[in-house]
């Protein structure tokens, strides 16, 4: 690292201490962006969690509450946000965590949902959970498991070291 420092001081006319300086800003805000994203993957893991396991216990009431949600002049804009932000700390996370390769993927999958949404359009989304909704309770139950591993996923992933 001295080295560096020096290469890097000389190049642009810094002293050594202001390249340490910077250095260790940098260094900083990428363990910040790390911690942040790590809280944001976590977050909504959980979220993802206890929504599936809502659904698997009150599969009728989760619907319900989707209906209400997706009724509203602001669901899909709220809808391509929160992909956006859970999309982009996959990403920014996934190489500080236990399955790299698993949450790049998700993330750039979650990404390119966000870019969907707006696409698709309102009429046919609402149409999709009309179907989801006609489906048995069962069959909810057992779809739901899927949000339930990736919730699950999500949290133990993020949370190395920390278990």
């Amino acid at each position: 690292m001295p080295h560096l420092t020096y290469a890097i001081g000389s190049a642009y006319n810094l002293s050594v201490p202001a390249v340490r300086h910077s250095i260790n800003l940098t260094a900083r805000a990428a363990e910040m962006t790390e911690q942040i994203c790590r809280i944001v993957v976590g977050f909504f893991g959980l979220l993802i969690l206890g929504a599936s396991i809502w659904g698997i216990v009150a599969p009728r009431a989760l619907v319900r509450g989707v209906f209400s949600v997706v009724e509203k002049p602001w669901a899909l804009t709220f809808a391509v946000a929160v992909r956006i932000v859970l999309g982009l700390a996959l990403v920014l996370v996934a190489r500080f965590t236990r399955f790299p390769n698993a949450l790049y993927t998700l993330g750039g999958l979650v990404l390119v949902a966000a870019v969907a949404i707006p696409i698709v359009g309102r009429e046919r989304i609402e149409r999709l959970v009309r179907w989801v909704a006609s489906w048995p309770d069962n069959a909810m139950r057992a779809y739901l498991l899927i949000g339930v591993a990736f919730g699950a996923l999500m949290v133990y992933a993020v949370a190395a070291g920390q278990i």
